[in-house]
């Protein structure tokens, strides 16, 4: 009984760390649409390398040049629950250092960037959505410019599998630097499957997770810009339950939101969740390896789901 009450704390702990800031913080503005534009909009890709610090996470750990990044989020009840602050340091601590331990060997083969990728996808979804004029990438001289950080998550689902997310977090500012939008597109293709080793993502060189990135890369970008051409209605009648794997969260989640598009293989929405949170932003879920319904009135924004017959843990307490 004890050592139940521990881990539901610790749960509730990691859930804080996870969610700073989300008491105070009652804006949903990543699930929004892009403002409606009059002038040309230049967009640009980053190049940059991926920061361990990236989306306010701790315990992250860098593949060195690359724009990857390892979540090993710690299950040390000890340290989190009994020590406080000093616990979470010392988790965050033992996070770096279980993603550099499951990297292992394989850290050459995660030494990737994906900006090119971005880019060549952002082109192709500008031309076929007929944006030219409204939406330029590269550096023309323009009133507003959207900046897109790409990046790779790599999140521990278990102590063998790993779960590879791409994501797009996008900023536009006019030339004052003043920022308009920010909102942050998310994509996972493929059931997880372990780092290394014989049927593994980096099995074959890596071809099945440059594949499943690649994939992703594609899906983000094209609901990005199908709903840059035509924003996609947000009602609060049509708000789906989605319970699925997100990034840095070992456990999966019931998150809700709008419901975007469908077809046979993705869902897309946009969750309903604080901006301070880990699950706000916009993504594209593989069905084959998560599941939906209709969200029921009053039902909780955020639900970690143990997946072992024990009762969620509410993380935003309302979806309305």
């Amino acid at each position: 009984m004890l050592e139940s009450k521990k881990a539901s704390a610790a749960r509730l702990l990691l859930l804080a760390l996870c969610t700073i800031g989300l008491a105070g913080c009652a804006t949903r503005e990543y699930s929004k649409p892009l403002p409606t534009q009059t002038a040309t909009v230049s967009v640009k890709v980053s190049t940059a390398e991926s920061s361990e610090w990236s989306d306010g996470m701790f315990g992250l750990h860098r593949i060195p040049s690359s724009q990857v990044l390892m979540s090993c989020q710690s299950g040390s009840i000890a340290a989190v629950v009994l020590l406080g602050p000093l616990g979470a340091a010392a988790n965050a601590v033992a996070s770096n250092a279980a993603g550099e331990r499951m990297a292992g060997d394989a850290k050459a083969i995660l030494q990737m960037k994906i900006d090119s990728q971005v880019a060549s996808s952002i082109d192709l979804a500008i031309a076929s959505r007929k944006l030219h004029g409204k939406f330029v990438r590269g550096d023309a001289a323009s009133e507003s410019t959207m900046l897109i950080e790409p990046a790779v998550v790599l999140c521990a689902v278990s102590e063998t599998d790993i779960q590879p997310f791409v994501i797009l977090k996008a900023n536009l500012r006019k030339s004052d630097s003043t920022s308009v939008w920010k909102s942050r597109y998310v994509s996972s293709t493929g059931a997880p499957r372990p780092l290394s080793g014989p049927g593994s993502w980096t099995d074959k060189g890596g071809s099945d997770l440059k594949s499943s990135i690649n994939q992703s890369i594609d899906q983000i970008v094209q609901l990005m810009f199908n709903d840059i051409a035509s924003p996609y209605v947000r009602d609060e009648d049509s708000l789906v339950a989605v319970e699925a794997q997100f990034p840095y969260i070992r456990a999966r989640s019931r998150v809700v939101g709008y419901k975007l598009a469908e077809t046979d293989r993705y869902l897309s929405f946009a969750a309903k969740a604080g901006d301070a949170s880990s699950w706000a932003g916009v993504y594209v879920v593989d069905k084959t390896i998560s599941s939906n319904r209709p969200a029921r009135p009053g039902e909780p924004g955020v639900d970690i789901v143990d997946g072992n017959g024990s009762k969620p843990t509410t993380v935003e307490a309302s979806s309305k």
